[in-house]
């Protein structure tokens, strides 16, 4: 006997209820880090390099950071050209189901020694080179990142998702 109208639509129904489970955490961060791609190369690609290495002193507890002369104190960490650069990334967080794009930092008491050769990277002044210091003013690499990917990061997520959604489609037969 022919299934009614109601029934097929019941069913269909059913199976649609279903779909976010195509959409669980690991599936979701897959379509993120894949539509991530422009954004970071955009970043990237407003980042100025530098010519020399930059260093990252470590003053006395005695003397204020502030009021210790230029230039005085421990090298801690030398940062060669290039290394923020590099260091721009999709990032994941354990409890998130989200894709963040950013500069990754150094774990935590690993922030010493060299970076920018090798496959050590440290953005640990990544938000001076965006906001500015009492040196500098800010370059703003990720703010003026968004505009230039935002379509392409959004297109990217909506065909990943659209392709998904065929694909549940196809193999339940809704």
């Amino acid at each position: 006997m022919a299934k009614s109208i109601e029934q097929e639509v019941r069913e269909a129904m059913k199976k649609l209820r279903l779909l976010p489970k195509e959409f669980t955490t690991p599936k979701r961060r897959q379509i993120l880090r894949k539509a991530a791609k422009p954004l970071v190369n955009a970043a990237k690609a407003n980042i100025p390099k530098s010519s020399k290495p930059h260093y990252r002193y470590k003053t006395s507890k005695v003397t204020n950071k502030l009021k210790a002369p230029k230039g005085k104190g421990r090298i801690i960490a030398t940062y060669y050209p290039g290394n923020l650069r590099r260091s721009i990334k999709a990032l994941t967080f354990r409890k998130s189901g989200s894709i963040f794009v950013g500069p990754r930092l150094s774990k935590r008491g690993k922030g010493q020694g060299t970076f920018g050769k090798g496959n050590r990277v440290d953005g640990y002044y990544a938000n001076q080179m965006e906001f500015g210091n009492i040196n500098m003013a800010g370059i703003f690499y990720m703010r003026r990142a968004i505009p230039v990917a935002k379509q392409a990061v959004q297109k990217i997520i909506i065909e990943e998702s659209k392709k998904k959604v065929l694909l549940y489609i196809n193999k339940n037969k809704v």
